[in-house]
């Protein structure tokens, strides 16, 4: 087991999810890491994206070595309904679930998990959070 497959995986969904056309057309506020500051957000932010929160456990058998990373990507927007996030959400599993291609190790499974769909109405926003399982084993 090791950690060192968690930069790769990002950066390849990184890649994944700006590539997608329907993202690349409907998330006008990008892909991120990081939540952008509120200021920079404005009264009624366009969608964006969240490349969150993630576990890492062992993954893998006598033969292989692996680890299997649970990744949360949200889509984020001050936009009122969810008619546009729902469609962005869908191409994030396109993307998510596609062949993706990492710097080191490789994807030996990728499973959509689940989603949470929720008004902030406190902050104005409304979000979808998606779970995503990747097990990832050593290439070679």
């Amino acid at each position: 087991m090791t950690y060192a497959f968690s930069w790769p995986l990002q950066q390849a969904l990184y890649a994944a999810l700006g590539d997608q056309p329907t993202i690349a057309a409907e998330a006008d506020g990008g892909v991120h890491d990081a939540p952008p500051h509120a200021d920079a957000l404005g009264p009624d932010p366009a969608p964006f994206l969240l490349i969150g929160e993630e576990t890492v456990e062992a993954w893998g058998d006598a033969d292989m070595a692996g680890a299997a990373h649970v990744l949360t990507i949200s889509v984020i927007s001050g936009e009122a309904g969810f008619g546009r996030l729902k469609r962005i959400a869908g191409a994030v599993c396109d993307a998510a679930l596609g062949p993706l291609i990492l710097s080191r190790g490789r994807v030996a499974l990728a499973r959509f998990l689940g989603a949470r769909t929720r008004l902030i109405a406190r902050a104005g926003l409304r979000r979808i959070d998606l779970r995503f399982r990747f097990a990832i084993e050593q290439d070679g």
